[in-house]
């Protein structure tokens, strides 16, 4: 059995434009040329976001210190926990 597809290999909207600016600033966006000709542009806040990334990946954002210290006050019984704290604060987030 064999079926056909119509319009297969046809574009399916309106071809993206290539403008030589943000359309919020006007200013420049990066561009990069693989070797097959396309090309990829970024707005200036991806180009941020892609810094943010690569920054906060290479940062340790937990120190292994105070989760060893934590680790070690609750194996002796030693951490206490105000619920009265943490639900004042969790209520701050709904306000």
């Amino acid at each position: 059995m064999s079926d056909s597809i119509n319009g297969l290999g046809k574009p399916i909207g309106p071809p993206l434009s290539r403008g030589s600016g943000t359309p919020e600033t006007g200013s420049p966006r990066t561009s990069s040329t693989p070797a097959g000709g396309d090309s990829v542009n970024l707005t200036d806040t991806a180009r941020q976001l892609q810094n943010l990334v690569k920054t906060t990946s290479t940062e340790e954002t937990v120190s292994a210190d105070q989760v060893s210290a934590i680790r070690q006050a609750l194996a002796d019984g030693q951490y206490s926990i105000d619920s009265r704290q943490i639900a004042e604060r969790l209520l701050q987030f709904d306000r």
